[in-house]
């Protein structure tokens, strides 16, 4: 007596799926592996293992005053090599560009001629910090005058208001034009989409477009000082097309609980990659 045995199809599949579990769990741990062991020969706890990059804001502006000569000269004297000099990039009543904080209703920077403020000497942001670093030493200074007086190994420009000084005549893109002449921008951020489309559309500021993309690892940083919760996948798209890479606050990656507690990850970070 012959018998024929049929095998279930669901045993097939729960096989499948065993093998299938199994191939997933070999590959992550191949790689997490591979992930260790390129780790393991670098001091650096990055996911590539490489140096982070550091970036100085204002200079070293948590002692002296933001954007000062002394902030910046004491980055190149104590930081890593590669640091990155940021500028907050302002305009003066006469077009000039200068690197200053922010712009307030009380007394700024476009109210007056660069020869103006070359008699102005910038304090200490915070006053409950000590005033020990509040001399006229700490002069206003061009963007030309950082960029050729430090050589810093990453420039990154970072314009705050171009809508706001297009209200009164001044031209942030025609000040970026002119100053990438003599100066090497590293990294352009801003926190205006307009600003972008704008300078993307101006045939003035093609050949700066062509040289800036040649000479950074990103053609244009998007900043978001916003929170951003849940986000459109619209305005991810729109994001992408102008931008190559995008700063967004803490708030923004991690969620946190009315109480201040840390519940969890938004999935900003996946959409934007």
């Amino acid at each position: 007596m012959i018998t024929c045995m049929q095998d279930n199809p669901s045993m097939f599949r729960l096989r499948a799926s065993k093998f299938l579990l199994l191939s997933v769990l070999i590959l992550s741990q191949f790689l997490s592996t591979q992930l260790l062991a390129q780790r393991s020969k670098s001091p650096w706890q990055t996911l590539t293992g490489e140096a982070p990059l550091v970036i100085a804001r204002g200079g070293f502006s948590g002692l002296f005053p933001d954007s000062s000569v002394t902030a910046y000269s004491f980055v190149s004297a104590t930081s890593v090599p590669d640091a990155v000099l940021w500028c907050d990039v302002q305009l003066t009543k006469d077009g000039v560009g200068i690197c200053f904080p922010d712009v307030t209703m009380t007394g700024s920077p476009f109210d007056f001629t660069s020869k103006d403020l070359k008699r102005v000497s910038l304090i200490r942001g915070i006053l409950s910090r000590s005033p020990a670093f509040n001399d006229n030493r700490n002069v206003i200074s061009t963007v030309e005058n950082i960029a050729t007086q430090f050589k810093p190994a990453g420039f990154w420009l970072n314009v705050q208001h171009d809508a706001f000084y297009a209200q009164h005549n001044l031209s942030m893109s025609g000040f970026l034009l002119s100053v990438s002449k003599t100066v090497t921008i590293d990294y352009l951020s801003s926190s205006e989409l307009k600003f972008f489309r704008d300078i993307g559309s101006r045939r003035l500021l093609q050949a700066f477009l062509v040289d800036f993309k040649k000479q950074s690892p990103y053609e244009t940083v998007y900043q978001v000082e916003e929170t951003l919760g849940d986000i459109f996948d619209s305005a991810i798209e729109d994001i992408k097309k102008l931008a190559d890479a995008v700063v967004v606050s803490r708030l923004s990656v991690y969620l946190v609980s009315a109480s201040f507690f840390l519940t969890g990850q938004a999935k900003l970070l996946q959409l934007l990659h």
